[in-house]
């Protein structure tokens, strides 16, 4: 039997330290007086929550909350950011807190909410991880807590705010206070550098100045995180404070590790670095033939290294269902009215009571009203508690309004299958290369066109009578192996040993290459606008 549910509730705005009532016990609130919070948001500036923020003894202009074995809640003002945050945490019914994980993902069982006062927006889906706990009686005496929760309000679609509360834990020296102990980093896609970064804080609030001495990671995957800044030097002075800005950039999937140390008045201080590179391929990728009302006859690759996907139930309790938002405000809502969600073929029948839905939209266009409509699921696994661990499904939506015009292509959430929609073996996205013996192929109009990679040779695209269209350089200081779409917005030409040979000469930084159906190899940036073709359009007849 599922226990009651755990819930979290975070309120962000300058009122917040003023909405909770200080505990009585004389414990409790010494071991909130010492509260240190360090929050990380991925929400793009302008909005007031962007960034980072931290709090302290040293800063704190405000805290109030309580603090037992059931029940956390701690409300403080000021901080770096000078503003207001409330995070609140409740033990499933009956039960005190432990070290471990809990999920406080809305639907799947242990209920969570976050709320962010700015403008009303929402966020949903809180995860917290309990690291070291210490009580006396009913009132913790010492708590290192991490959580996690992504935004979903319209404003801060696919946004995700996260960070560490303290409470009671040992500085590493009298007179010192450092912000962090423990910090996680949730799916930041492989290949590409988190969107939040991690202020690490060093304090002196002695009366003398201290000794720095270099910082530095270690671990199993040192290499994944990195200090992008800092303002700290070979000394610190008497009450003054320094930091260092950390990002994740996961090499490879699943959970990595690491420990950053830095030496401060001959006392190490370290921080114990996690974070997660999300296995499978997520993506969504879409391809609108000209009069399509929802993406306006154009080709559309999104992918976690634009913006995380977000994944959603269906609103209704009664059928099984997920939306899946990513970028652009593009979404997919996939919704069976008749059961489960497994494998096959569907035909679209949105007005049916029992019908499969299907709504695909995108730049704020959609539409219900749907026609030979059609869904392909070829991969559905789900976590014990419902919640998708694997998806990929092949599309085409036809709107009732154009039907003459469709709009196909396939969505992917850490999907293990490989990719099999027609579309999208016209496509190279970001951080994938196009190997030796590797080819596109696009016969869509009737007409193919193959772009090759020759073994040790250049990349070639020719029609189908075989006819040479373009190619890189044929000669080169070393042999060509990929003709790659690199994360840094370049489209090149790489050796074995990675060395680049070949640039596209492009306007801008591109995400995806594509060859379309009239012949034309096409590189597009984030906003799909083209930054470099190769010429070779077939003229329209």
């Amino acid at each position: 039997m599922r226990s009651a549910p755990a819930i979290v509730a975070f309120l962000l705005g300058m009122a917040a330290a003023a909405a909770v009532t200080m505990a009585p016990d004389a414990t409790a609130t010494t071991v909130l007086s010492g509260a240190r919070l360090t929050v990380v948001s991925t929400l793009p500036p302008p909005n007031p929550l962007a960034g980072s923020a931290e709090w302290d003894p040293t800063n704190t202009t405000s805290v109030g909350g309580y603090a037992t074995t059931s029940e956390i809640s701690v409300a403080v003002g000021g901080g770096t950011a000078q503003r207001s945050f409330q995070l609140t945490v409740d033990a499933p019914t009956g039960a005190a807190f432990h070290v471990g994980s809990y999920d406080g993902d809305d639907v799947y069982g242990v209920r969570g909410h976050a709320y962010l006062t700015e403008g009303g927006s929402a966020c949903d889906g809180v995860r917290y991880t309990i690291v070291d706990l210490a009580s006396s009686g009913t009132t913790l005496t010492r708590l290192d807590l991490q959580f996690e929760t992504t935004c979903t309000g319209a404003s801060n679609l696919n946004a995700t705010l996260f960070g560490e509360l303290q409470l009671g834990e040992p500085a590493p020296a009298p007179g010192l206070v450092t912000g962090t102990r423990a910090f996680a980093w949730p799916n930041v896609p492989v290949g590409t550098v988190s969107a939040g970064v991690l202020p690490v804080w060093v304090r002196n609030t002695g009366s003398s100045s201290v000794a720095i001495g270099r910082a530095q990671f270690s671990g199993v995957n040192a290499q994944d995180f990195k200090v992008r800044s800092t303002t700290c030097g070979a000394s610190l002075a008497a009450h003054a404070s320094c930091s260092y800005l950390i990002s994740f950039a996961p090499s490879a999937g699943g959970a990595r590790t690491a420990q950053f140390t830095t030496a401060v008045a001959g006392h190490l201080a370290s921080t114990l670095l996690s974070g997660t590179g999300p296995a499978g391929r997520t993506a969504l990728y879409a391809r609108s033939q000209p009069g399509d009302w929802v993406g306006g006859g154009r080709t559309y690759l999104l992918t976690d290294a634009q913006s995380q996907m977000q994944v959603l139930p269906h609103g209704s309790d009664e059928f099984d269902g997920w939306t899946f938002n990513g970028p652009s405000r593009w979404g997919v809502e996939i919704v069976n009215r008749k059961g489960p969600i497994v494998p096959g073929t569907y035909a679209v029948d949105n007005d049916a009571r029992d019908g499969f839905w299907l709504v695909v939209t995108g730049e704020g266009h959609g539409c219900s009203d749907t026609t030979h409509s059609s869904v392909t699921v070829r991969q559905a696994t789900f976590t014990a508690d419902g919640a998708p661990s694997a998806f990929d499904a092949v599309f085409s939506q036809t709107c009732t309004d154009t039907p003459n015009a469709s709009l196909s292509g396939e969505i992917s959430y850490r999907a293990t299958v490989g990719s099999q929609t027609p579309s999208a073996p016209f496509v190279i996205p970001s951080g994938v290369a196009l190997s030796a013996g590797g080819h596109l192929a696009n016969g869509e109009a009737g007409k193919a066109y193959t772009l090759a990679v020759v073994s040790s040779g250049p990349a070639r695209l020719t029609d189908a009578a075989g006819r040479l269209l373009w190619s890189t350089p044929a000669a080169a200081a070393r042999p060509y192996d990929r003709l790659a779409v690199r994360t840094n917005g370049t489209l090149a030409m790489r050796a074995v040993d990675g060395t680049v040979l070949w640039t596209a000469p492009a306007t801008g930084p591109g995400v995806f290459l594509e060859l379309q159906s009239n012949g034309d190899l096409v590189y597009y940036d984030a906003s799909y606008r083209p930054v470099w073709h190769s010429g070779t359009a077939a003229p329209s007849t």
